[in-house]
């Protein structure tokens, strides 16, 4: 790659001729001496008029071309870098058509590891050889589209990342170099996150997740004890296999001595090895029943069903239990006898457990006990549910089942772990939940936007969601709602109450006063915003669309030691894909791979200048001539890289 000394001697410079807003003598002669005759071509390039800036729409691509003398040099800008992201940001990607919430670098470790890497300098690039897709947008209508990830980029970072904060509570981390997406009165642009301006920048973020649902409507609890290899697992219920045929035969299967099968006669359990040996119908599982060991006295069903009780049973464990010991203890307050009842309810329904209630009175509270091994593995290393308050996190079905199940998590989720009052002018209900865990405050996020229930996020001592005024607070009331009906609180569809950021327009998307809107409101420290009236105009899609528009409140530079990571999506409406909590920030599909010469081009220098001076000529295309552009570039290099190569002897 690219000498770093010389990148930033050429960055430096071009920054103090954009600052004076000239090239002075003193800037060409230290650009002379930096790079000698490669400085003379972009001059005279420059001069005579060949630097050329494409936007293309209504993507808001940038490309610059630097018209030479045997053919055309495409310039993406900052092609030097791959932007990326810290290792700890998640991301809601597709994998084989079923969603899950990952951390970026968990993901793009496990494609390095199924591929064969390439390096390219510093960067370590691979083809996705799983089917992954990202969630992106579509800027005509603003509706989310599912992409492709085509590959996975890993680099080292240089030490600091940049924490950034909306004014509705989301944060994600980038890079310094990575460019975000802004929406301004032009429309849509890329910008480096360096070079955003607090309370001056509008992104896009996500206010509704319309993913398909799956058909995934049971856990296989054999298949899941097989996977873990948990070989102390028994099998209740399946007695008439071991008299399919006599002991001998049955013994010589299993490779086992009679006598061990006339055990298993009569005790009715079968060792899950020795019950595999056996099976030859699969549906049987049905009916059949695990338990932890020989001995056991609970035991639990094969298949476990996906339906609301399994839902309201995760929303209560997730608000207020923890797991010691192989044992799932969920506590409640001492007034609450009529959730604890719920919850034995639910633990006998589903899985035929019988749990204990054990009041405390010094601390006024009712533990609900379920003592079962069984039970306890498939919420700690089945659904990964976690353990403790700072281990939770929301199953990855969730995602995918139908929005009336998961209605019902949250619903007991708010009834064990939310609060709901009143706001401060008593004009709106707020209900509010908060979290130690950062991947359970990911999940309800994601989980509520599925629907259409937007939160506003603060991070203090503990994540905290906010629910409230607006659409938002109306889905959730009737979606998932119990917990306002539990507090006697009234609500009134309708009324006037102050609008939440997500039901917010910017002021700067007005454009004439001959639109027919409703009179601005403001909102304390936030923008401006405003109700459409007129449905033709081409903004009502902010209203109608999945996403909206918020503006950047803070910007933080953090330490950070360690590799950064991005991915690259197909073909997508609009270059971004969704990042963190919600957010929209552009990915690497303008990342191409250029030869290594040892050092910068004349054509990266002339276009560095040309921007820096504003002498070039610009020209607006459509995104459909971008793709064309791209592949006929792509194949140049190609064909410049293979001589290049022959030429040093590298082939």
């Amino acid at each position: 790659m690219v000498k770093t000394s010389e990148i930033d001697v050429l960055k430096s410079i071009c920054r103090e001729i954009e600052a004076e807003g000239r090239a002075a003598n003193d800037h060409l002669t230290r650009l002379s001496e930096a790079f000698g005759t490669r400085f003379t071509k972009a001059w005279e390039a420059i001069k005579e008029g060949r630097v050329k800036k494409y936007i293309f729409k209504p993507s808001a691509r940038i490309v610059w071309i630097v018209v030479g003398k045997e053919r055309d040099y495409l310039v993406m800008p900052d092609v030097e870098y791959c932007s990326c992201l810290p290792s700890f940001e998640k991301m809601l990607v597709l994998i084989h058509k079923r969603p899950y919430l990952r951390d970026i670098g968990s993901l793009v470790e496990e494609e390095l590891k199924l591929s064969k890497p390439k390096k390219l300098g510093h960067i370590l690039w691979a083809k996705a050889k799983r089917n992954l897709e990202a969630i992106s947008f579509d800027p005509m209508t603003f509706k989310v589209k599912v992409c492709p990830i085509t590959r996975v980029l890993k680099r080292q970072g240089d030490g600091w990342i940049l924490q950034i904060k909306t004014e509705d509570g989301r944060l994600f981390f980038v890079s310094s170099d990575h460019p975000v997406v802004i929406v301004n009165e032009n429309g849509f642009h890329a910008k480096l996150a360096r070079d955003l301006e607090v309370n001056k920048e509008f992104i896009p973020v996500i206010k509704r997740l319309p993913l398909n649902q799956s058909n995934e409507g049971s856990f296989d609890l054999i298949e899941e004890c097989l996977i873990r290899g948990l070989s102390s697992i028994r099998v209740q219920n399946a007695k008439m296999l071991l008299y399919e045929d006599g002991r001998p035969a049955i013994a010589r299967r299993i490779g086992v001595n009679i006598n061990t099968v006339e055990h298993w006669r009569r005790g009715n359990a079968i060792p899950l090895m020795a019950y595999l040996k056996l099976e030859r119908d699969i549906t049987i599982r049905e009916n059949l029943r695990l338990t932890a060991g020989q001995g056991s006295r609970y035991e639990i069903p094969a298949v476990i069903r996906i339906d609301k009780n399994l839902a309201r049973l995760i929303g209560y464990y997730l608000a207020k239990g923890h797991i010691s010991k192989y044992r799932v203890v969920l506590s409640f307050n001492a007034t609450e006898i009529d959730i604890c009842r719920e919850v034995q309810k639910l633990l006998k329904e589903c899985f035929n457990v019988r749990s204990q209630l054990f009041p405390d009175k010094k601390w006024k509270t009712i533990r609900v006990l379920a003592n079962s091994k069984l039970l306890s593995i498939f919420f700690n290393d089945i659904l990964n549910l976690g353990c403790d308050s700072h281990t939770k996190r929301l199953p990855d079905f969730i995602f995918s089942i139908p929005k009336d199940i998961i209605s019902e998590l949250l619903d007991a989720y708010f009834i064990g772990d939310g609060t709901a009052g009143y706001n401060v002018n008593k004009k709106s209900v707020v209900v509010r939940c908060s979290t130690a865990s950062e991947n359970l405050a990911y999940g309800l996020q994601y989980a509520l936007l599925k629907l259409g229930i937007n939160t506003v996020i603060l991070k203090r001592r503990l994540y905290e969601l906010y629910i409230q005024s607006g659409n938002s607070i109306s889905s959730f009331i009737e979606q998932c709602g119990s917990i306002v009906r539990r507090r006697g609180l009234t609500y009134t569809k309708g009324r006037s109450y102050p609008l939440p950021v997500s039901e917010c327009i910017p002021a700067f998307v007005i454009k004439s006063s001959q639109d027919k809107y409703v009179k601005y409101q403001q909102k304390r420290s936030l923008s401006v915003g405003v109700h459409f009236l007129d449905e033709k105009s081409a903004f009502h899609h902010l209203k109608k669309g999945d996403i909206h528009i918020v503006k950047i409140i803070d910007i933080k530079r953090i330490p950070y030691k360690g590799a950064l990571y991005d991915v690259s999506i197909s073909n997508p409406p609009m270059p971004c894909f969704m990042q963190g909590f919600g957010v929209f920030t552009h990915n690497c599909d303008d990342f191409y791979f250029r030869f290594d010469t040892g050092h910068l081009c004349y054509h990266i220098i002339a276009q560095k200048m040309a921007e820096a001076i504003g002498q070039f000529d610009s020209f607006e295309d459509d995104d459909s001539f971008y793709e064309v552009l791209m592949r006929e570039w792509k194949a140049v290099e190609i064909r410049v890289s293979k001589k290049y190569q022959r030429k040093r002897g590298l082939k």
